[in-house]
């Protein structure tokens, strides 16, 4: 049977939940206000709404949740565009699953403003199958949709389909609706996430990409 892979992006493919944990951060210290510790985490559990009404309520900010959201996007955007790099060894393994014919794509929560830039910076946008986020489909990661579609346009059954992610809810959502879960370490992630609990949901667990092309080769052969 046909085999595909549908990655998330942030913190799996990309080195970039850094810059996520502490956007907030970024943004007040723009403003001169200095952020509370352990902010970051606390805003990553949080959608972009939902942080942006946390700040505006915690730091007294007379701007409205939509311009705050505004700004944000504008400081992500510049990061992304210049700054975001795949995660170490992620083309490598891109270009092996490419040379096998071996369908990919990637499923995330970022909006695609966002991170197309980054994608075609690195030149690895036009290697995916297709490029699925969740606001387009007007989901989230806490059902399994995104993950049929995907599934789907690549051509490929559920159940000869891993899902590489490095959050536990996603984890936990994919392997319940029948997919090859593939956990991914990534440090930021983990400040909210429970390591042992990511490991627990994943069918494969990886700390990073050189282990990720090692194994996979011997799986996909």
């Amino acid at each position: 049977m046909k085999t595909g892979i549908i990655f998330d992006l942030d913190g799996t493919l990309l080195d970039s939940m850094g810059l996520w944990v502490n956007a907030g951060g970024y943004y007040l210290e723009s403003m001169n206000i200095i952020p509370e510790e352990g902010l970051g985490p606390k805003l990553l559990e949080m959608n972009m709404e939902q942080g942006a009404s946390y700040i505006k309520k915690t730091y007294g900010l007379e701007l409205s949740v939509p311009q705050i959201c505004q700004e944000i996007n504008s400081l992500l955007v510049k990061y992304y565009a210049e700054k975001v790099m795949a995660k170490d060894g992620v083309i490598e393994f891109l270009n092996f699953l490419k040379e096998k014919n071996i369908p990919f794509s990637i499923a995330t929560n970022t909006d695609r403003f966002l991170f197309e830039p980054c994608l075609k910076r690195l030149g690895i946008y036009d290697l995916f199958t297709c490029i699925l986020t969740c606001s387009e489909l007007k989901t989230s990661k806490s059902v399994p949709d995104i993950f049929f579609e995907a599934s789907k346009r690549m051509n490929c059954d559920p159940e000869h389909t891993y899902v590489f992610e490095d959050a536990l809810y996603s984890l936990k959502t994919a392997k319940g609706a029948g997919f090859i879960t593939a956990g991914i370490y990534d440090k930021y992630t983990q400040m909210s996430f429970d390591g042992n609990e990511i490991k627990k949901y994943s069918i494969h667990y990886f700390e990073d990409y050189s282990q990720v092309l090692n194994q996979m080769k011997e799986i996909l052969k």
